[in-house]
């Protein structure tokens, strides 16, 4: 005689076939409990190294701007724009994004005309004011800080 569950008050004979549907819905949410673990890691990670490359924009900027003589700086701004282009390419290569959230990225050319701005009027304006080439390139770092501050916002929405 087959065993039954007395809270099962089925008559049709098919008390023990929901035994491996719940089995399933439990697996399923393992591996749903397992993803979500992995995206908020990569979520970190991600934040943190966007931080990284806005902080070595800045100092790109800053070191460029103030230190290095005007025949060499080309190189200097140069890296920092390579650095500001890292961003959308650094987050493309992600498996994982936050929903909605993609449009952030497109501040990336602002960044880019802020450090177009920048570089052009400093060397003809501005060439050893340090208060100018770092307040630029606070300025030119602007989409990697918005884009960490909607992550970090989307991260606790969650």
């Amino acid at each position: 005689m087959p065993v039954t569950d007395p809270h099962d008050d089925r008559t049709d004979g098919t008390e023990g076939k929901d035994d491996g549907e719940s089995r399933n819905a439990k697996e399923a949410l393992d591996q749903a409990a397992l993803l979500t673990h992995r995206m908020r890691t990569q979520g970190r990670w991600h934040l943190t190294f966007i931080a990284l490359l806005g902080l070595v924009m800045f100092v790109l900027i800053t070191a460029t701007g103030i230190l290095v003589d005007q025949s060499l700086q080309m190189a200097g701004f140069l890296l920092a724009l390579m650095t500001l282009f890292g961003l959308p390419a650094y987050t493309a290569s992600r498996k994982v994004i936050p929903r909605h959230h993609r449009w952030v990225y497109a501040a990336t050319p602002i960044g880019g005309a802020l450090l177009a701005l920048t570089v052009s009027l400093g060397r003809t304006l501005f060439p050893d004011v340090a208060w100018w080439w770092v307040g630029g390139a606070i300025f030119s770092t602007l989409p990697f800080w918005v884009t960490i501050t909607v992550n970090l916002v989307a991260l606790r929405e969650r």
